[in-house]
This record gives C-alpha cells, structure tokens and sequence, in this order.
C-alpha cells in the first residue's frame, strides 16, 4: 500500500542517517537533498508519520518496525537538538516561522509518542518543552484570536493557563 511504502522510505533515510531527517527528498533517487537543512518540523512529520503508518498497519499489535522507527527518531532527535540548559529543541533556521513550525510539530510528534507507546518520558518532555516556550515569554495577542495567516505571530503568555 501507499503508507507501507512511505513508511517504508521514512525508515530507509532513517538508516542513511540516523541522527535525523533533511527537508528534502527526492523520490527519484530515494535519497536526501543535503543542502535543504534539517529542521524540527521535518523530523517531527518524520515521526508522526511513521506513528500513523503503526496504526494503520500494525493491526492492534502493541509494536511494530513503524513505531520502532519512530521511537529511534526521536531518541535521535533528542540527543542532537535537545538542550538542557534551556528545556528546549533547538532549530537550525533563525526564522519565527521555522521556530513556530518546529515548536507546533514537536509537541503533536511527543503527544502521539506518548499516547502510542504509552511511555510517559514523552509526555515529561512535551511538558517540559511546552513550559519551556511559557516561560520564554510565547505570547498571545491580546483577543485570543489570529487570523490564519498570522499564525507566525502567535504567543503563550507567560504564567497563564
């Protein structure tokens, strides 16, 4: 099927490279585009999208080779990008909408970890990171509400829940 075989191209890049994923792929050639970077969103997709392939093709079975996969994508991702001293990834780009992208993906990707593996270490760090950006002044515009196309300007106010 179209998953499998998805899931199956996460896993071999994975392979090639297992302390993450680039950006870019080229189907073609089944290999990374090297020079597209390596950000947090990307390797969060990477995740969530092996997450999804374990619960479309596991068939109720606690593991499989998808999650596995996951599992070991984010120990890596966690090892390179994850910085103590600040409780937070760290993104490759200096852009807000890259920091906003990679922050959003993280968090889906370590909720789903910890709902699909039900181990709690995952839920500790989504916690951790996600008091990270709180305390990192991540601040709300003052109505609560954004338009989409402001997404890049949205913000936790530090100190509310």
């Amino acid at each position: 099927t179209l998953i499998s075989t998805l899931s199956d191209s996460l896993r071999i890049w994975q392979q090639q490279r297992p302390d993450g994923f680039y950006d870019v792929y080229t189907v073609r050639t089944n290999s990374a585009v090297t020079a597209s970077g390596e950000s947090l969103a990307a390797n969060a997709f990477a995740i969530r999208g092996l997450l999804a392939s374990h619960r479309a093709l596991s068939d109720g079975a606690a593991t499989s080779k998808h999650l596995e996969a996951a599992c070991l994508a984010a120990e890596a991702l966690d090892r390179r990008r994850w910085q103590t001293s600040l409780s937070a990834y760290t993104e490759t780009s200096a852009s807000p909408k890259a920091f906003l992208r990679g922050a959003s993906s993280i968090l889906g990707a370590l909720r789903e970890l910890a709902l699909d593996t039900g181990d709690g270490r995952y839920l500790a760090r989504y916690r951790q990171y996600l008091e990270s950006l709180s305390n990192g002044d991540f601040q709300v515009e003052g109505s609560g509400r954004t338009a989409p196309h402001l997404a890049a300007e949205i913000t936790f106010e530090a100190g509310s829940k």
